[in-house]
């Protein structure tokens, strides 16, 4: 029997991203043999995790950027397809419609969209005007509908389509296990940052302000450190903001409290290193590293817009407003038991093993149209 063949469609490349972090976590948990996944990302350079995706036994095609070259990006999207996919799954948003047009008219039968966000991730009004274009287009192009979330799923397809039972969630899964507390790694972690006797605050997110809020996320924790000066801040990740996030620091007087890490492979061992997660964002499809954190026994803070999908163990959910998660970090105890949630990951569906297994079916059910 011959594997159900599925391209996953990009909008970037394979980098360290939440995007690139489910298709690469789906896509190794599935049997080969019976579901065979191959990548087509956006940009001619690899990206940083593409040796993982080919260490799978994947193709990754590189296609121009459409803004770049209109006609190479349809020549190189079709000539992927025709290589005989039976499932093409894009995780573009609102850009869906685009490689789904081109899938269907390829004689595609399962054209698969997927919602990873609430908001479009731009705010050049040009662009958002062109996704709000396209993202009407999609119900036309598309014969199944998936989102990470219900809340990403109203956004990118609207409430009609959610009540009339259009619309899949699928979960952003994760190996749990990997995320279990480790009391050795926290100590290596917290030696190696300088934070042995502080109270560690920790962001892991791309340095994007629009959406991850790591200005106002200083605001609050500089409040919070007159009141508790044993507070430290540790934000993990890199991106187009960096620049004004270092400017902040400095000008704040935190460069004594606050560590920027970059890209880091070692979530897990971060996470056991950190006393308290935060994610302050604007907006988030679902927030799986909010799930990551708590597989991880730590105490949360997420901003009102994370979707309550979220919660696992221990989260509270804030408005954005200073005073509050000053509050939140002000308050935040310390504890040292740190316990694994494996119950309630799994019942909520967020076990890897369970949730591809599940994608699996689906795609071998919808090949067989």
């Amino acid at each position: 029997m011959k594997p159900v063949r599925v391209l996953y469609v990009s909008g970037g490349s394979l980098d360290r991203g939440g995007i690139a972090s489910w298709m690469l976590g789906y896509a190794s948990h599935f049997d080969r043999e019976l579901v065979a996944v191959d990548f087509l990302v956006h940009g001619m350079e690899e990206g940083p995790r593409e040796d993982e995706a080919l260490s799978l036994g994947a193709k990754v095609y590189h296609v121009p950027y459409r803004r770049n070259d209109p006609a190479g990006n349809r020549r190189g999207i079709r000539d992927a397809i025709l290589n005989g996919y039976d499932v093409v799954h894009a995780h573009m948003d609102g850009m869906n419609a685009y490689p789904l047009s081109i899938a269907k008219a390829c004689g595609v039968r399962a054209c698969v969209s997927h919602s990873h966000n609430t908001e479009f991730l731009t705010g050049n009004p040009i662009r958002r005007a062109a996704h709000m274009l396209a993202r009407s287009r999609i119900p036309a192009v598309a014969t199944d509908l998936l989102a990470c979330s219900e809340a990403a799923g109203r956004f990118l397809y609207g409430d009609a389509l959610f009540k009339a039972g259009r619309v899949r969630v699928i979960k952003n899964a994760i190996d749990a296990r990997r995320f279990r507390f480790d009391p050795q790694e926290r100590r290596r972690i917290r030696a190696a940052l300088g934070l042995d006797g502080r109270f560690v605050v920790g962001h892991i997110g791309r340095f994007d302000l629009m959406q991850k809020n790591q200005l106002f996320l200083l605001d609050a924790f500089n409040s919070a450190k007159a009141a508790r000066p044993e507070l430290a801040l540790v934000l993990v990740g890199d991106g187009p903001d960096r620049g004004r996030i270092e400017n902040a620091v400095r000008a704040l007087g935190l460069e004594r409290d606050v560590v920027l890490t970059g890209f880091r492979e070692d979530v897990p061992a971060l996470l056991s290193g950190f006393d308290l997660f935060v994610l302050p964002s604007r907006f988030e499809g679902l927030g799986i590293v909010l799930v990551e954190a708590q597989a991880s026994g730590l105490a949360c803070a997420a901003s009102s817009a994370v979707p309550r999908d979220t919660l696992i163990s221990r989260c509270d959910y804030l408005p954005l407003e200073w005073d509050a998660w000053a509050d939140a970090m002000i308050r935040a105890g310390m504890d040292e038991a740190r316990a694994f949630p494996e119950g309630e990951i799994a019942s909520l569906g967020y076990d890897i093993g369970a949730a591809a297994h599940e994608l699996s079916d689906f795609y071998r059910e919808i090949a067989k149209r």
